[in-house]
């Protein structure tokens, strides 16, 4: 079976939550319905065994704040896992089409490479070969000019290997070039379907399965809306090479199968190997017999 990252901490891990809601400057309308996504969230995680902590409508310099302190964070070594969730407006990076650019409340951007710079090794010694999960609720279309967006530094070649990242695993809510649907009163597709499903098969599920799941439920929901609005999940897989199993129910149950099968491989070694078969000896008689009785005819078999 496939090897699993170990959740055995208290706290399990730490979550970041951050949701923008209100802007006070540039035409960006309020996010209605993200409250009820913001409070569900912090009711799943904890539920889960994680730690949470949340902040609501951040302007530029308190979302980078706040992120660098979360990423420096000396818990970390504590615990087995992180986790980020991001829910604000957003559009596509204009410099990396994988990227999003974030908005704070007071019209800036940041942009999802910078956070992911902020969680390498370099940066973020306490994660290394931890899973690092992060979650960006934000629409990826062309969207509105920005008048400052963060990026992360370019890094140059010199001696010893350059930072890298590994057990990450991004989520984004939609597909480069396409909206995030958000229900004014029920909050958004992607958060309330990511709820749900967590909530219903944690207990047997990983996390890429419980991904899976949820692309499949936005399709469906594009077919309720009769094809007008489609929306889909998209990853990015830095190295993220085990399974994750969020709760400790299917945590026990995939220890004690993979247990299991280890057992009976072992009494399968153990199981004396039947005993190696002679070579087959033909005779210089039996092979002039052979030929004889199939050509009718042979010479003198030398």
């Amino acid at each position: 079976m496939e090897s699993t990252y170990n959740l055995q901490s208290t706290p399990k891990g730490y979550v970041l939550i951050i949701n923008n809601e209100t802007f006070t400057e540039g035409d960006y309308e309020k996010r209605e319905g993200s409250e009820r996504d913001y409070d569900d969230l912090k009711c799943l995680f904890r539920g889960l065994g994680f730690k949470c902590r949340s902040y609501y409508n951040l302007n530029y310099k308190d979302f980078t704040k706040v992120v660098r302190s979360f990423a420096l964070m000396d818990d970390h070594w504590k615990v087995d896992c992180s986790i980020l969730f991001i829910m604000t407006h957003g559009h596509k990076d204009r410099v990396n089409p994988h990227a999003v650019d974030l908005a704070t409340t007071d019209n800036k951007f940041v942009s999802t490479d910078w956070i992911k710079e902020k969680f390498n090794s370099e940066n973020c010694k306490p994660l290394m070969n931890k899973p690092k999960i992060m979650f960006f609720q934000a629409c990826r279309d062309n969207g509105h000019s920005q008048m400052l967006v963060k990026r992360p530094k370019r890094l140059h070649a010199q001696d010893g290997a350059q930072p890298h990242i590994s057990d990450l695993l991004v989520i984004h809510s939609c597909l480069p070039g396409y909206g995030a649907h958000r229900n004014s009163k029920y909050g958004a597709w992607f958060v309330q379907e990511l709820c749900s499903v967590i909530q219903q098969e944690s207990s047997n599920m990983h996390l890429i399965s419980i991904l899976n799941k949820v692309d499949m439920n936005l399709r469906q929901r594009f077919v309720k809306e009769n094809g007008s609005c489609f929306q889909a999940v998209y990853f990015e897989n830095w190295s993220f090479n085990k399974l994750l199993f969020l709760s400790d129910e299917a945590q026990g149950f995939h220890r004690a199968v993979t247990t299991m099968l280890e057992m009976s491989n072992k009494k399968r070694k153990l199981r004396k190997k039947p005993p190696a078969s002679k070579p087959l000896m033909i005779t210089k008689g039996e092979v002039k017999k052979a030929l004889t009785g199939r050509y009718g005819v042979l010479g003198r078999l030398k």
